[in-house]
């Protein structure tokens, strides 16, 4: 009797030991000390990071400080660098409508008021035309980019296939650059209800869903449990 009750309890005492030496595991790799330290940095009420909310209403100024429109749309790359800007000329009176223009082609930079492009007001309506141009033959090219407006809201998953949670917002640097941040929140059953901030570049599109490897997502569920 004796000998099989020992071989029982052992039995016993792994499986509980088992969830609590994946979890200290876990704790000793690089993401889960990266998670701890955006965790402390309180990065929704932290003044290095802005809301993406912030950014999309941005003013778009031209070379002279002369507001000549508003931000509609931010589109990232996969490192979360700024790729385009979907910007509405309203105060050009264009007749187009928001226009995607390309970043660095129109010298865009942040400014403290908004985004400032390297053009004059006369001399955007001039390049109007090869603006358009440009918009119509990138329309068939596909790109690994991230609309803000997509991104935030969007339902997020693990490689192989689970839902993680939904995407709330899109934390920019101070200085409106880059996007450093996704703030998410929980739907998985582990960590229901949970929110926090994992690094932009995490996240990538696979057949069309949001994902984050495997392994990353075990990490930031276990983590989540724990806050």
């Amino acid at each position: 009797m004796r000998l099989i009750f020992c071989p029982l309890m052992i039995m016993f005492a792994i499986s509980f030991a088992a969830p609590a030496t994946f979890a200290q595991d876990l704790k000793t790799t690089r993401a889960w000390e990266q998670l701890e330290k955006i965790e402390k940095s309180r990065p929704l009420r932290n003044s290095r990071y802005i809301s993406s909310k912030a950014v999309i209403s941005d003013r778009v100024l031209d070379r002279t400080n002369r507001v000549i429109g508003e931000v509609r749309d931010v589109v990232l790359d996969r490192n979360g660098a700024i790729f385009s800007l979907n910007i509405d000329f309203n105060r050009l009176r264009l007749g187009t409508g928001p226009i995607l223009v390309d970043y660095n082609d129109m010298g865009l930079r942040p400014a403290s008021n908004g985004y400032k492009t390297s053009y004059t007001d006369d001399e955007i309506r001039v390049r109007l035309p090869q603006i358009l141009a440009g918009l119509e033959s990138a329309s068939g090219q596909e790109t690994d980019t991230y609309s803000i407006k997509n991104l935030v809201g969007r339902t997020f998953y693990s490689a192989d296939g689970r839902k993680l949670g939904t995407i709330k917002d899109v934390l920019f640097d101070r200085n409106g650059y880059r996007a450093e941040l996704l703030y998410v929140m929980f739907s998985h059953k582990t960590a229901r209800g949970k929110s926090l901030a994992i690094p932009f570049r995490e996240a990538y599109y696979e057949a069309g869903k949001l994902t984050l490897k495997n392994d990353y997502a075990k990490t930031i569920l276990a983590f989540a449990q724990e806050k």
